[in-house]
């Protein structure tokens, strides 16, 4: 009789001690997940989970066109459109005075219940969205919304400039690279648009969120 209760009290430890571990384990997947919806490689099914975002909601290579003339970028060209559950994207090339073409994107994602503006810069940064030697800059842009400008230096020699914009729990954001003359860094050519690239990217994003609401 002892060694049968010494028993069942050795399995409701062992049982008690498993308990724990699978909280414990809960706790920090549930901790590391703040913004899994902003990974394109996640994969959510989840009745909580925000509606998808449209693709037609996405500013077309003609509307590019339309509004890019102060860049002294035409011929806008869709390369990719990216469907998805929680992301959705359209890439473009364009051309201007730089031999190398210019590169644009356009895309909305879900961002988890709860994401500040920090999560999000940095899941782009972790994912790759963004290059690893890009930078915040100061915006000029007059915008309600929680927002960030980050530029940088593109594998193709361009200067990137990106826009994110936080807005009911998705993810605006809209990328241009454009030429850069010979030892120009990316702050002197950003510089040199007179605000005429945060311009182009918002006016972007507001075609998105006319078509969002």
């Amino acid at each position: 009789m002892e060694i049968q209760k010494r028993s069942t009290r050795i399995w409701v430890i062992v049982g008690g001690i498993l308990l724990l571990c699978l909280c414990l384990a809960a706790i920090v997947v549930g901790g590391a997940s703040i913004f899994l919806y902003l990974s394109p490689t996640t994969s959510i099914n989840s009745t909580s989970s925000p509606a998808a975002p449209d693709l037609n909601a996405l500013a077309t290579a003609q509307e590019m066109n339309a509004l890019s003339e102060p860049l002294g970028i035409i011929e806008w060209k869709l390369t990719q459109e990216i469907p998805g559950e929680n992301r959705v994207c359209r890439a473009f090339n364009g051309q201007s005075w730089s031999e190398t073409p210019n590169e644009g994107m356009n895309c909305i994602y879900n961002a988890f219940p709860g994401s500040t503006m920090e999560d999000v810069v940095t899941s782009f940064f972790s994912d790759g969205q963004f290059f690893e030697n890009e930078r915040p800059v100061a915006s000029s842009l007059n915008i309600e919304y929680d927002h960030v400008v980050y530029i940088g230096e593109h594998p193709n020699a361009h200067t990137v400039i990106d826009l994110l914009i936080l807005k009911d729990g998705q993810v605006y954001w809209v990328s241009v690279s454009v030429g850069t003359p010979a030892e120009e860094t990316p702050e002197v050519v950003y510089q040199s648009y007179n605000g005429a690239l945060e311009v182009f990217l918002y006016e972007v994003i507001k075609i998105n969120l006319s078509r969002s609401q």
